[in-house]
């Protein structure tokens, strides 16, 4: 994601769909400081926000979806009043693709038969 403050000729920033094991890249770069953070509120508000990448003038940050993200996740930046001038980005976080099955939070599993017998194998992200 080219991370920066849309102008009045720019829509914004556009949804997205991502699924669990997949990684958002933010880079941005310019005399304008900026960072990244999640916003749980899902808007503006600072209020529980978890830093993804510090306040720098150049800088990359990068976010991997866990199965605990599943939903609605709002990224912005929260430097003077950038998400309030459109710098917020929300993503849809989606279960991992069949045939993984969650057994926990963090673990996921896929079945097959070796020898007639059904046996659990941890999904590889690709």
């Amino acid at each position: 994601v080219d991370w920066f403050i849309p102008n009045d000729n720019d829509d914004g920033y556009e949804d997205r769909n991502v699924q669990v094991g997949d990684t958002i890249n933010f880079t941005w770069a310019g005399s304008f400081p900026h960072n990244v953070y999640i916003h749980p509120s899902q808007g503006c508000s600072q209020d529980g926000a978890i830093v993804v990448g510090a306040t720098s003038s150049n800088g990359d940050s990068s976010y991997t979806f866990q199965s605990s993200d599943v939903g609605k996740m709002t990224f912005a930046c929260d430097v003077g009043a950038h998400c309030e001038l459109g710098q917020i980005l929300t993503v849809t976080v989606e279960p991992p693709p069949s045939p993984c099955i969650e057994i926990s939070k963090e673990k996921f599993y896929w079945k097959t038969k070796k020898n007639g017998k059904v046996v659990n194998k941890n999904c590889i992200w690709l």
